[in-house]
């Protein structure tokens, strides 16, 4: 019964500590790692409930074997998803690494399965095989919890931000250009930016600015908001004089700051923002203006092509992994915000 009482004040304590954070400020993007650490608490929980309660029966066998079999099924089927989708995006989008993420991911998450398998059948073997495939297998499972944590609160995150009914300034994140016109990506969070302008234009009375941000690359041969600013003159009924360029940044943090810097060089007073970019990139943009102090902010997500969804999550969070890839080393991957 003692058993019972720690566990039941430790899932108290991590429930308690993860509602505080999200009411806090739900922008956190390692809110995803509290969120599947109170679920395995209660998990946790229920099975020593049932086995301190009920020991003659097969009710903590149960509460054990389903939730764990459940998890395991979803992620062969997550793994093998990936592998198989990655000809779909190659195809679509070009070979380059970014599209064979899914696959490299999808096979990381197979091999660590297959180790993990393995361990559970050598207790017969030599004591030595023992301790080696749990440590070969710690690198995989942190980086499977991760990924999971990660991609299950940025789609619920993404998923309760839809609508606001005013702001002030609408910034527009750029994403690549093609052929000097934006991408597919680009010009849905545009058409999302227009419509989110005139639904705020009708409910506050007074139309927001329109801030379209990316600077010119390499490859190049205009920068990314003059391409957009463009685009909105040519598809929307959005004045150019309500339209900013932000043409200097190169990543998603400089598209912030750097617009920061425009708004209050043309002395353009604002207290609330909507950020406008791709579903699979509304977490980690929310949780870089939550690191930059941008405060009264809304970060939205214009629909994505259902075959580059699985890339575009797997691509936030390898750039978290990258960013962070001192701290992965100590003690396994973050899902925290990076500049990329």
């Amino acid at each position: 019964m003692i058993v019972l009482w720690v566990v039941l004040v430790l899932t108290v304590i991590v429930v308690a500590a993860t509602v505080f954070r999200l009411v806090h400020d739900d922008r956190d993007s390692s809110h995803g790692l509290m969120v599947v650490g109170s679920a395995v608490m209660i998990w946790l929980l229920a099975f020593t409930c049932s086995a301190v309660l009920w020991p003659d029966s097969d009710a903590a066998t149960i509460v054990f074997l389903v939730p764990a079999m459940a998890i395991l099924l979803l992620l062969v089927t997550s793994a093998l998803a990936l592998v198989t989708n990655t000809p779909i995006v190659v195809r679509r989008e070009g070979l380059r690494v970014a599209t064979l993420v899914p696959a490299a991911i999808g096979g990381a998450i197979i091999v660590t399965l297959a180790i993990m398998i393995g361990w559970l059948f050598t207790w017969d073997h030599r004591i030595l095989l023992m301790a080696l495939l749990p440590l070969a297998m710690i690198p995989g499972a942190l980086m499977i919890i991760e990924l999971l944590a990660y991609t299950l609160y940025a789609l619920v995150y993404g998923g309760t931000h839809r609508e606001v009914d005013a702001t002030d300034v609408i910034v527009v994140l750029g994403a690549g250009l093609s052929g000097g016109k934006p991408t597919p990506l680009v010009a849905r969070r545009l058409d999302r930016a227009v419509e989110v302008y005139h639904h705020v234009q009708a409910a506050q009375g007074a139309p927001p600015r329109v801030v379209v941000s990316g600077g010119k690359g390499s490859d190049e041969v205009v920068s990314e908001a003059a391409a957009m600013a463009a685009y909105l003159a040519e598809h929307s009924d959005v004045p150019s004089t309500h339209v900013i360029l932000e043409d200097t940044s190169t990543t998603t943090q400089e598209n912030l700051t750097n617009t920061l810097a425009v708004l209050a060089a043309q002395n353009v007073v604002w207290e609330r923002m909507v950020v406008v970019t791709s579903n699979f990139h509304v977490l980690r943009s929310a949780s870089l203006t939550q690191r930059l102090g941008i405060r009264s902010v809304t970060v939205l997500g214009a629909p994505t092509a259902w075959y580059y969804l699985p890339s575009g999550f797997l691509r936030e969070f390898a750039a978290g992994v990258v960013h962070y890839r001192k701290q992965n080393l100590a003690v396994g991957p973050r899902s925290r915000p990076c500049g990329c």
